[in-house]
């Protein structure tokens, strides 16, 4: 099965209607993609492929959150258990929440590719940003994986003549989880993007150091800005960088074509509400975006949330 997973409801369509286009459906007040990309590819080992959009009017917002752990599979079929454990991945951030993923469901495994259409080619011309929101979604799938018991073995980039496929992986042998494994995987459905002043409640070092493990421990960083003065030299660069991206009149389009009305039945983007704007303020958002430069006013908000963060 080749799924594009979202946070809505499935749609299979049969091999009649596949061909190898990429089509978009913009609709007034939401946005959704049918991606009919590598469909021959795929025909040869399933008839049929299912595309989760972000279609779906009668779905509450944050009812893709709602899953209950005792509903897993534990005695269904491989795919099954897949399905389940990708319910899980596909709540990872991305950037303006693209969810730019793809998974090919097979057998005893699973392919995430990178879904090149949701790239933001003002924004991330180098796909930088599309790429670190799919490992978001993968470490989220091992998360998963890990707390019912799966010890997964994980093949990152796999395939060098296909730059689209990030990762393939196997679903292991069994074993016991542990108290972080499980503690992690309760954090994925709690998890949101909370883009409003932080408390300036100290954090402690203890904390801190711990981050600087976790992050070491993926092969990445995770740097603390404790001197005053660079704390403020970075959140001028952060300013700085608005300025530019707001000046440039291709950033907004592409900006506003992910930001939505909070009535809008789009389940990726960004709704008003996750910029403390109200219902009525939010139907002008992507007109406002599209049109005026922020920039300023964008580059002062962040340069007060950078200086006044605890961190």
């Amino acid at each position: 099965m080749f799924a594009k997973m979202r946070e809505a409801s499935v749609i299979v369509l049969s091999e009649a209607l596949c061909d190898e286009t990429v089509r978009s459906i913009h609709e007034y007040g939401g946005r959704c993609f049918f991606l009919l990309a590598r469909s021959r590819k795929f025909m040869t080992t399933t008839p049929k492929f299912a595309i989760h959009a972000a279609i779906d009017p009668n779905q509450p917002p944050l009812a893709p959150w709602n899953i209950a752990a005792e509903d897993f599979p534990h005695d269904g079929s491989t795919q099954d258990k897949w399905k389940f454990l990708l319910r899980y991945a596909v709540l990872a951030p991305s950037s303006h929440n693209t969810q730019p993923w793809l998974f090919h469901i097979r057998t005893n495994e699973v392919e995430l590719y990178a879904d090149r259409t949701r790239a933001c080619r003002v924004a991330d011309p180098d796909d930088r940003e599309l790429i670190i929101s799919c490992g978001c979604a993968l470490f989220h799938l091992r998360s998963a994986m890990a707390h019912f018991g799966y010890l997964g073995k994980v093949e990152v980039l796999p395939d060098s003549d296909d730059s689209d496929l990030l990762a393939r992986v196997a679903m292991g042998v069994e074993e016991e989880r542990s108290r972080e494994e499980s503690i992690l995987f309760y954090a994925i459905t709690k998890r949101r993007t909370n883009r409003q002043p932080f408390r300036s409640d100290p954090v402690s070092p203890a904390l801190l150091n711990h981050l600087q493990v976790a992050a070491s421990d993926e092969s990445a960083w995770f740097q603390v800005i404790a001197d005053e003065k660079k704390r403020y030299d970075l959140a001028d660069l952060i300013a700085e960088g608005d300025r530019r991206q707001w000046s440039n009149k291709r950033f907004r389009l592409e900006l506003a074509a992910w930001v939505h009305p909070n009535r809008s039945a789009a389940r990726d983007g960004i709704p008003g509400y996750a910029q403390g704007i109200d219902d009525l303020m939010s139907c002008a958002g992507p007109l406002v975006v599209r049109t005026f430069n922020m920039g300023e006013g964008q580059a002062a908000k962040d340069h007060e949330l950078a200086t006044g963060s605890p961190v």
